[in-house]
């Protein structure tokens, strides 16, 4: 059972997935793909946008909050 478990393990060569569509690339390549790597910055960069609106929406409703607990007085 070893042995045809080594043997497998020996046929399959040194490879990483392309982190958008899985398929298998060599060790050096981030992507598989160019149309693969624009997806990935593309997604990022929405991510990124998301993340900082999120930030934003926090940081007013702080603000709110401050303002409304000081004129409340």
């Amino acid at each position: 059972m070893s042995s045809k478990k080594n043997e497998k393990s020996s046929r399959i060569v040194p490879h990483k997935h392309c982190p958008v569509c899985g398929a298998a690339i060599p060790m050096d390549k981030e992507y598989c793909s160019s149309e693969c790597a624009e997806a990935d910055m593309k997604q990022k960069k929405q991510l990124d946008r998301m993340r900082k609106l999120v930030y934003l929406m926090i940081a007013v409703m702080i603000a709110l909050t401050i303002l409304m607990m000081s004129f409340g007085r």
